[in-house]
């Protein structure tokens, strides 16, 4: 009987013997120079549900790119985008077309991560990554596009943020078109320092907020950014209280002085009964200082005049 573990040639017995490889000895793939270490095995396929509140736009790729980073990354997956985990042959053995365990499942996770995308981009962006096979090459697609023309976007948003200006919106809407560039300035790498915040914000405030704005830049103290907000809200506040006061002021000593000088109204239209009676003295008083003449002719009865009969001498 062979012995285990002796010598592979026995010329005393000519039967060969079979040695067993240590359990200890390294992968052949170690020992070649300059050979990769093994990639560690794949994890549990998580679950394909995951919120993505953030769909892909021009302006907000850095914002979606963590998004996706903090999914991938949670559940093991980077080495799928960054390359670092090709795609294993399909077959084990081309010849009898034996289909490789670590094939199907390197699909599977590759697949999970590419519905993950696909979840996080609206419709018009779908169009540009038709065609890719892999979460990498869908990756590095996405990556090249939206950074190409980054200098631009952030020369187009600084413009923006040194132009704006309050004039007639009220502050929540002035604050909230400044945090928004800031926000997409952020996105696109070019994050905004709390100096230039400031002094957009008050650069683009009318001149009935300098008190307010020399106020703040005179304290010794660095306040945050969001008190500053709440202290604008404030300060409009009291602004707009003061003239609604002011205009009501106003208004109420105009109309005292109209008051003052109207005339008191006194209707002008006559009295039918009152002017007929006037009428009827003044012309009975016109009759009296001057009576008729005695030779007048009167109607007679018969149509005709006639004077009034004289006595004859």
């Amino acid at each position: 009987m062979a012995s285990v573990g002796s010598s592979s040639n026995n010329p005393s017995t000519g039967n060969p013997t079979i040695q067993m490889p240590p359990t200890n000895i390294p992968n052949v793939q170690d020992q070649i120079i300059g050979a990769q270490p093994p990639l560690p095995p794949l994890p549990i396929l998580p679950s394909m549900n995951q919120p993505f509140t953030i769909k892909l736009d021009a302006d907000n790729y850095l914002i979606w790119k963590n998004q996706l980073l903090n999914v991938i990354i949670a559940n093991g997956l980077e080495d799928f985008i960054d390359g670092s985990r090709p795609c294993p042959p399909r077959f084990t053995d081309p010849a009898r077309q034996i289909v490789n365990a670590e094939y199907i499942a390197w699909q599977r996770f590759n697949r999970l991560i590419m519905s993950w995308i696909y979840a996080s981009l609206t419709q018009g962006v779908m169009g540009q990554i038709v065609g890719y096979a892999s979460a990498f090459e869908i990756w590095e697609a996405l990556n090249q596009i939206y950074t190409s023309s980054s200098l631009a976007k952030i020369t187009e948003l600084r413009a923006k943020l040194q132009n704006l200006r309050k004039d007639g919106l009220t502050a929540i809407e002035y604050i909230q078109k400044h945090k928004n560039i800031c926000n997409t300035l952020a996105a696109v790498g070019e994050p905004v320092s709390c100096k230039d915040h400031l002094l957009y914000l008050f650069g683009g405030l009318d001149r009935e907020y300098n008190a307010f704005v020399t106020s703040i830049t005179k304290r010794p103290d660095n306040l945050p950014l969001e008190e500053i907000y709440s202290l604008l809200l404030s300060y409009e506040f009291r602004l707009e209280s003061q003239n609604a006061s002011a205009q009501l002021s106003s208004l109420q000593a105009n109309l005292a002085h109209l008051n003052i000088n109207k005339k008191p109204y006194r209707p002008n239209f006559s009295n039918p009964v009152g002017h007929f009676t006037q009428n009827f003295q003044n012309r009975t008083q016109q009759f009296q200082s001057h009576p008729p003449n005695s030779n007048q002719f009167q109607p007679s009865i018969l149509g005709k005049p006639q004077g009034k009969h004289m006595n004859q001498p």
